[in-house]
């Protein structure tokens, strides 16, 4: 399994997968909104070699949830609904997965393997 992680600092943002040896970084400060950041895991195609993403969020944090956006970061963390966001571009990888009749084996994590069958199975796609 190939993970993201995205560290949100004051000056700088960085994004590292499993297997890199250095992060990328981008500028951060008040400009960084959370739409910014997923719009930058697109842009650097982690999204194709990912399978789990999890960041690390600088301001206040209320069970899991940010709960007063960062003074020295954009706006929109509040309610920003960060795992939806994420999860819609990690699922693009295994989209094509779902449809395919293809017998090979797929190269996911156990639970992500399991659903692409299950899916499978309902829509007539076989093992």
């Amino acid at each position: 399994m190939r993970a993201l992680g995205v560290g949100i600092g004051g000056t700088h943002g960085k994004m590292l997968t499993t297997g890199q040896r250095a992060p990328r970084e981008c500028p951060s400060g008040p400009t960084l909104t959370p739409e910014r950041i997923v719009d930058g895991v697109k842009t650097v195609g982690v999204e194709s070699a990912c399978d789990a993403a999890s960041i690390g969020y600088p301001g206040p944090v209320l069970h899991g949830r940010p709960f007063a956006e960062p003074p020295h970061l954009g706006p929109g963390w509040v309610g920003f609904q960060r795992g939806v966001e994420l999860g819609k571009v990690l699922a693009q990888r295994i989209i094509s997965e779902l449809e395919s009749r293809s017998r090979l084996a797929l190269t996911h994590d156990s639970r992500t393997n399991a659903l692409i069958w299950r899916y499978r199975m309902r829509k007539g796609g076989g093992r």
